[in-house]
C-alpha cells in the first residue's frame, strides 16, 4: 500500500502502516519480559476462591497458568499470534506507536504494560487478536493433562483457606 509511511515484514506477512514508534531493543524486550510477568499467587488464589463462590472472574487465572498457550493462537482473520506479535520489534514498535497515539483509549497515568495489552486485545485490525477466555472445565482439562510439574491445582484447596 504505497499511502501507508511504514511496511512490517515478519513471519512472510507484511502490515503497512503509519504508526510506529522507533523503540530500541532494550525497550522491546523490557515491554516483552513485562509483558510475560506473572501476576502475585496471592490474587490467583482470591480468584480460586472467588469461582468456589460462582464468581465469574479469572483473569489473573488465565494470566498465571494460560497466558502463554492463549498468545499462541492465531485467529483467523489476524495475520499473527500475539506471541508472534512479541517476538517482533518492529510489531511491538507498531503496537508502542497506538498506544502514545490515543491517549483517551489508552491514558498516560496507567501503566505502559497495561495499555499496551489493552492494544493487543483491542487495535488489533487484523494484525493480532486475544483469544477469548477458556471454559473454566477446558482450563482443568489442560492443566490436568499439560502440567509438567504433576501438580494439580485444586480450586476447593484454595477456597478452604
Amino acid at each position: 500500500m504505497k499511502n501507508k509511511k511504514y511496511e512490517i515484514t515478519f513471519l512472510g506477512k507484511t502490515l503497512y502502516t503509519d504508526h510506529y514508534y522507533p523503540l530500541t531493543k532494550n525497550q522491546c524486550n523490557k515491554i516483552r519480559q513485562e509483558y510475560y510477568q506473572k501476576p502475585n499467587m496471592e490474587l490467583v488464589e482470591q480468584n480460586l476462591r472467588d469461582i468456589y463462590e460462582f464468581k465469574q472472574n479469572v483473569s489473573f487465572i488465565m494470566d498465571y497458568y494460560l497466558r502463554e498457550l492463549i498468545d499462541k493462537v492465531k485467529l483467523y482473520s489476524a495475520k499473527w499470534s500475539i506471541e508472534e506479535v512479541l517476538k517482533c520489534d518492529d510489531l511491538i514498535r507498531y503496537y508502542y506507536s497506538r498506544v502514545i497515539a490515543n491517549k483517551k483509549v489508552y491514558p498516560e497515568h496507567f501503566p505502559l504494560i497495561k495499555n499496551f495489552k489493552t492494544a493487543l486485545r483491542i487495535s488489533g485490525g487484523g494484525v493480532t487478536m486475544k483469544a477469548s477466555n477458556f471454559p473454566i472445565q477446558t482450563v482443568d482439562q489442560i492443566i490436568e493433562k499439560y502440567n509438567v510439574d504433576g501438580v494439580f491445582v485444586c480450586y476447593q484447596h484454595f477456597a478452604m483457606k
